[in-house]
């Protein structure tokens, strides 16, 4: 049997691995200065940019007024859900749906943004 510390770096691999591999489903995380620390690919394929486009990027760079009435109501609540659009670099534009959770890793605070085209889920 696995030790509680073994157990939890294996569930911390286990978790990380399984939110990466995610299909139709972007995952976003965000620090406190509103700036992408991580995405899964998923996200890039949604974005049609690459990680190391994303990271670094101001949350809703993408998107109208940089989705500042978003940012404002989501960093304020434990978890918000919405809708929104973001117009992709080609010009596609993307509906989304997305819910926005409160977050720590290594005891600091981030914010996780899950998304998905909206209409996609059933």
């Amino acid at each position: 049997m696995a030790r509680p510390d073994e157990q939890d770096i294996l569930h911390r691999s286990l978790l990380g691995e399984a939110v990466d591999a995610l299909e139709d489903v972007a995952v976003f995380v965000w620090d406190d200065t509103g700036h992408y620390v991580a995405v899964n690919r998923e996200a890039c394929r949604l974005t049609g940019l690459t990680r190391d486009e994303l990271v670094g990027m101001p949350v809703g760079e993408l998107s109208p007024e940089q989705a500042q009435p978003l940012m404002r109501r989501v960093q304020h609540a434990p978890l918000a859900r919405g809708s929104s659009s973001f117009t992709r670099r080609d010009g596609e534009r993307v509906e989304l749906e997305w819910v926005t959770i409160h977050t720590a890793i290594a005891r600091l605070p981030f914010m996780i943004s899950i998304c998905w085209r909206a209409g996609s889920a059933t």
